[in-house]
């Protein structure tokens, strides 16, 4: 997943995108995420779209990765 997941949680889809990651990865599969870092800069989504480390980490946690 690279440079997405901010985006699906601005639109409020995350847990039905992460519901459908968990159905489709196989048991041993390995989900890999990428992310801006939350620091002014351009490439990127403005500052307050972007997730701390901290914030993908609560995420995917929260769904078992």
């Amino acid at each position: 997943m690279a440079n997405v997941l901010h985006g699906f949680v601005e639109n409020n889809e995350t847990e039905d995108v992460m519901k459908e990651i968990s159905r489709v990865i196989k048991p041993e599969g390995i989900l890999a995420v990428v992310e801006f870092k939350k620091m002014e800069g351009i490439p990127g989504p403005p500052m307050d779209v972007r997730l701390a480390a901290q914030d993908v980490e609560d995420i995917l946690a929260h769904y078992s990765f």
